[in-house]
């Protein structure tokens, strides 16, 4: 008989999978679909995400939404989105019957619906934590979000100890949950990985007097750095600026990048395809991540395959996982980053040691980290 896994992504905010996380959870699915046939793997989301989960899922399945859903909007809008969801996924779960469902966040709209349906069926429950939330006066976020944000994690913190298995991206995010009286037999470190023939590498004699950015658009990310570290740069440094965030916090950016007077040398692209990513990454001579909190990195791996030298704050997850394969800067210091960066554009790179960095990020394979995770779903459906 086969075996149903189901997906829950009811957190999505765009039709667009967009996000790293989001990027990771539907490339490992169409992966371990293809290694398991014997597994119907199906997602579960909101309607108007459908179409790009197709590229990933054989089968998606979806609830209705409201008018103005499908794009992020204010951390207000994106909480109200999500309570008026929490209805339907769990009647959509307990209609599935799944015999192991996957939160693919820590959201509570991710989680509380397993909690719910699992009242109603029988099945297996695989978590996920990307990263673990500091206290809201030590996080890097409006104060009352990152009271909320806070508060919510913990919540559903409550609902992942019944979790019959919970994925993480490194040790220290493990270190966090056993600290916090998670049962270590059931934290299984998956990490994450990139499909390094995606991006192809880069000569050196193709770089340019370019930066890039690539990440969500929130305070967390660093985006509040980003003006006076564009500003430390010589005025012939041109700064793309990928990804997407509330509307709030990127129109607070592009007020910040007017007031340090380099609104006409900083890109804000928003999303980006793939192939658009590529080419930006492409044109450049730097990727840089001012982010104060991930999980690990998959936009820095990207880079790093095309050749790209990158300069990120020193992050426990980065020295992890990259070690003194990047540039590391103290957390918050942004004349010291924007120095790094200066460094870099003036000394250059060779072939040579943009091979290097290629073979760095072949070391984190989508692939193996999919047979991690698929081990993880098959001890469950054992």
């Amino acid at each position: 008989m086969r075996k149903q896994v189901v997906f829950c992504a009811g957190h999505l905010l765009s039709p667009s999978v967009a996000s790293g996380g989001d990027v990771l959870f539907c490339e490992l699915a169409a992966r371990i679909a293809r290694s398991r046939p014997e597994w119907d793997v199906v997602a579960l989301a909101p309607d108007f995400a459908r179409a790009d989960l197709e590229r990933f899922f054989g089968r998606v399945v979806t609830f209705a939404t409201g008018p103005g859903e499908g794009s992020q909007g204010s951390p207000a809008k994106v909480m109200s989105t999500w309570l008026r969801r929490l209805p339907f996924a769990p009647r959509e779960l307990s209609a599935l019957k799944p015999d192991l469902v996957h939160s693919t966040g820590d959201f509570f709209i991710d989680v509380w619906p397993v909690v719910f349906a699992r009242r109603r069926a029988q099945m297996k429950w695989s978590g996920v934590v990307h990263h673990v939330n500091a206290p809201p006066h030590r996080r890097k976020n409006e104060p009352a979000v990152a009271a909320v944000s806070y508060a919510l994690q913990r919540a559903s913190f409550v609902a992942l100890r019944s979790a019959d298995a919970i994925s993480l991206l490194n040790t220290g995010v493990r270190s966090d949950l056993e600290r916090l009286r998670f049962d270590p037999a059931r934290l299984h470190v998956v990490g994450a990985g990139i499909d390094i023939e995606r991006f192809p590498l880069i000569p050196a004699a193709e770089r340019t007097r370019r930066v890039v950015w690539v990440n969500r658009l929130e305070p967390t990310k660093g985006i509040e750095d980003l003006p006076e570290i564009v500003r430390a740069f010589p005025d012939d440094v041109v700064v793309d600026v990928v990804g997407r965030g509330p509307d709030v916090h990127v129109a607070r950016l592009r007020q910040g990048l007017v007031q340090a007077g380099v609104d006409s040398r900083c890109i804000v692209h928003g999303f980006l395809s793939e192939q658009e990513l590529r080419e930006v990454i492409r044109r450049a001579a730097v990727f840089i991540s001012c982010s104060y909190e991930e999980g690990w990195g998959i936009s820095i791996a990207e880079a790093l395959a095309m050749g790209l030298p990158c300069v990120a704050y020193d992050l426990p997850s980065h020295g992890e996982i990259f070690g003194d394969e990047i540039r590391r800067v103290r957390v918050g210091d942004k004349a010291a980053f924007a120095d790094t960066v200066n460094q870099v554009l003036a000394r250059g790179d060779t072939d040579e040691e943009r091979a290097a960095r290629r073979r760095i990020a072949a070391r984190h394979s989508l692939d193996a980290c999919a047979r991690r995770e698929e081990e993880v779903f098959a001890a469950l459906l054992s």
